[in-house]
């Protein structure tokens, strides 16, 4: 869990601001050209005759200066072969400007220019792991849609397991959910409750109701919850779509908008996540940093808060960075909403404390005396 929990911050505070400069180019190119764009094949709108014509054979000298590549996709027979939609979106032209055909088809054809499929934004990349940049040359534009997903599942990841809140409740929090209370010095975290939700009849509000008392995190949580703000403007932080406008991609459970994910999706990205980790460090030799097969299976939403309880009775001192942390996220549900009976995790909390005095008492290295549980 620690590896996981290590890699999840990273995508917190080393990768994502590179991941949402991505994301926002990547959102200003798709806006452009293509189907955005009327199909009178003159060029965008407000080009002068002859216009987008000069902007073209710029937009070649200067890659061919910079010993750039045009943007390229593989037919279904393999060939690589000018992507003319991404083209199209890159110089802000009309659906039909690259025709087969025209002039301005030709111009780019006859450039001798290479072709690469791998089409690379003009974001920095700023993030490391070691001394090296995280992701090669730059994150690629059909790359963005699944970083973006890892990232929020990292997010996830962070406020799900250091704040010990329920799958459920975390998965629908909203826009402006964290605030610091400068008195107490304690990150408050509000949200939607639906264990123990009924109306004045005692039947079961469907949708919840919002909590008297909020949670209380650390500011590792405050930080996931604002990377999320800042990735997309959804009201949810964990919405199905993370753009309403295109619905691709996502297993059918995804294709419901404007609400949030499921518990089983995001165990499915979860696992995706464990994936995409594992691949990144066999192929930059990071083998110390593999997240291990977990002996229980697949680490599901519902497993953080017991694995918490766990971690914060044991506070394995194999890392220390961790342990300290766990005693502080010890110390903040204690003091707040995350110490009280209602919200149940006291009862995962007791739990581990007991199991965890009936093994020092079983163990042959520990002397056998009497243990008041309770």
């Amino acid at each position: 869990m620690e590896l996981l929990l290590m890699w999840a911050l990273r995508f917190v505070q080393d990768f994502a601001d590179d991941i949402i400069a991505a994301a926002s180019e990547e959102r200003r190119i798709w806006a452009r050209g293509g189907s955005s764009r009327g199909k009178s094949g003159t060029g965008r709108a407000g080009h002068k005759m002859g216009e987008a014509q000069l902007v073209l054979r710029a937009f070649l000298a200067r890659l061919s200066d910079e010993g750039g590549s045009l943007p390229g996709r593989r037919t279904d027979d393999g060939t690589l072969e000018v992507n003319w939609s991404h083209l199209t979106r890159l110089l802000d032209n009309s659906a039909n400007y690259f025709g087969i055909g025209r002039p301005s088809r030709r111009t780019v054809q006859e450039s001798g220019l290479p072709i690469c499929e791998r089409i690379l934004l003009d974001v920095p990349v700023t993030g490391r792991v070691g001394q090296q940049p995280w992701i090669g040359d730059g994150i690629a534009y059909h790359e963005v849609q699944q970083l973006c997903r890892l990232l929020t599942t990292a997010c996830f990841i962070v406020v799900s397991y250091l704040s010990g809140a329920r799958p459920g409740e975390v998965l629908n929090l909203e826009r402006g959910c964290i605030t610091y209370d400068e008195s107490a010095r304690l990150w408050l975290m509000n949200g939607r409750r639906w264990k123990g939700a009924t109306d004045k009849d005692g039947t079961k509000i469907p949708e919840g109701e919002e909590r008297h008392d909020p949670w209380t995190g650390i500011e590792l949580v405050a930080e996931a919850v604002t990377v999320l703000e800042r990735l997309h403007d959804r009201r949810l932080l964990f919405p199905v779509l993370l753009d309403e406008r295109r619905n691709v991609g996502g297993s059918a459970a995804r294709r419901r908008p404007g609400q949030a994910l499921t518990g089983s999706a995001m165990g499915e990205d979860i696992t995706q996540f464990i994936a995409w980790v594992n691949t990144f460090c066999d192929a930059h030799g990071l083998n110390q940093e593999r997240i291990p097969d977990d002996p229980a299976g697949a680490i599901s939403p519902s497993r953080f808060r017991r694995t918490l309880a766990w971690h914060i009775v044991r506070r394995p001192r194999g890392l220390v960075a961790c342990a300290i942390q766990y005693s502080h996220v010890n110390v903040a549900i204690t003091l707040g909403y995350g110490g009280t009976y209602d919200s149940g995790f006291p009862d995962d909390h007791a739990y581990e404390q007991w199991l965890s005095c009936l093994e020092q008492t079983a163990s042959p290295a520990t002397p056998i005396r009497s243990i008041r549980i309770g």
